[in-house]
């Protein structure tokens, strides 16, 4: 099986880049990804997996039978939108959408999927279960397509076994695969602070309250939450004052986000926030309306999923093929997936100082080598046939 597959996505890996590019190319923002979601019925319908069934408006979740279907259902799932970023990678198949480019590797994500239907479709005859291929928008704005998704029901009928996810990641050389066991992700939920105070001529400080003061003790004062055990972030990145060099405002705005591991840890943040802001404002003698919207939950993988899925990739790279990721601070809402089912997410390693493929996701010059789309394409199929057989 193991040269079957190696030698199924070799013949693939071509018309696997070519996907790629032209996903790239037509980069879609999140809930907008029409042109994504038809390119990536119009493969499925040219692999003849006829299973298809469309959720979140833009998404969709394809189903392929091996032998003995009932006997057990791994979900595999890749994210297809894009950033709100102005691409400078100077590539042949850059973004036609100006201000919209693939800067965190989703259309390596679907791409890898593609070709992963694509091999595991050739082999059905051979595998036994069923595997179900979640094509998934959305990804970096709420509402999250993942949350979406499960509120349409695209469990109702059978709760998969097992769920891998994967995601490019320019700190790792490519060739290597980051896993994480446990807490991976943080959560990451918005916060939205309007400051009320009282306008007036910036030189009668006695005839005005001035909601930027105000707004700006409230940022200092929120870096006082922490937590010993917890790694929490507070961080505020917009902050609006319509005001003059001598005109103070009635209003000032803030918009930033919340972060952290722990569930319980992350509601009582939220409480001292509202605390916070209340207090500061009425000691200044203003008013704070702060409003919270609820994010993605921390991703925490399954131990034992993930350690299979380890032994899995270790047998079909070589056993130096695997890193331990850290615990990261972005967020992924592939943890609204962990939290229902035994949830891994594999790091692909996409870094190559050699070839100068090393710029940070979300930047207008990340790329990645595309060697990955076989890596990538390999660990799925390898992981999902295997977890089966368990």
């Amino acid at each position: 099986m193991k040269t079957k597959v190696k030698t199924l996505t070799a013949e693939f890996f071509l018309e696997a880049v070519a996907m790629r590019r032209y996903l790239h190319s037509i980069a879609e923002l999140s809930g907008k990804e029409f042109e994504t979601a038809k390119f990536v019925k119009k493969q499925l319908d040219a692999f003849q997996i006829n299973n298809v069934v469309s959720m979140a408006s833009t998404g969709w979740v394809a189903t392929i039978e091996g032998n003995n279907p009932d006997k057990k259902l791994v979900a595999l799932r890749a994210d297809m939108d894009a950033l709100p970023i102005l691409e400078k990678t100077g590539n042949t198949f850059q973004s036609i959408h100006q201000g919209v480019m693939h800067a965190c590797g989703h259309d390596v994500h679907t791409a890898n999927l593609l070709a992963s239907a694509w091999v595991l479709n050739q082999l059905k005859d051979q595998w036994e279960g069923t595997i179900q291929l979640i094509f998934q928008p959305s990804e970096e704005k709420m509402p999250s397509g993942a949350a979406r998704m499960l509120q349409e029901g695209i469990f109702q009928h059978r709760l998969p076994d097992a769920i891998i996810g994967e995601h490019v990641d320019p700190a790792i050389p490519v060739g290597k695969i980051g896993y994480r066991c446990g807490n991976m992700s943080a959560s990451a939920d918005e916060c939205y602070i309007t400051v009320k105070g009282k306008g007036g001529h910036g030189a009668y400080p006695a005839q005005f309250i001035n909601p930027i003061v105000m707004a700006s003790t409230m940022i200092l004062d929120f870096q006082t939450i922490q937590n010993e055990e917890i790694p929490t972030i507070v961080t505020f990145g917009k902050m609006e004052a319509l005001g003059k060099t001598n005109v103070v405002p009635e209003i000032a705005t803030m918009e930033g986000t919340i972060r952290t591991f722990d569930e319980s840890w992350r509601f009582e943040i939220h409480r001292q926030i509202r605390e916070k802001a209340q207090k500061i404002a009425a000691k200044f003698g203003g008013e704070a309306i702060v409003k919270i919207l609820v994010g993605y939950p921390v991703l925490t993988t399954d131990k034992a999923l993930t350690q299979r899925c380890k032994h899995y990739l270790e047998d079909y790279f070589g056993e130096n093929c695997m890193v331990e990721s850290p615990m990261r601070m972005g967020a992924d809402d592939f943890s609204y997936f962990s939290e229902k089912i035994p949830a891994t997410m594999l790091r692909l390693g996409t870094r190559n100082e050699e070839k100068g493929i090393t710029a940070l996701l979300h930047t207008d010059t990340f790329d990645v080598d595309e060697s990955i789309i076989k890596i990538g394409t390999e660990a799925f199929c390898w992981t999902a046939i295997n977890e089966l057989n368990q």
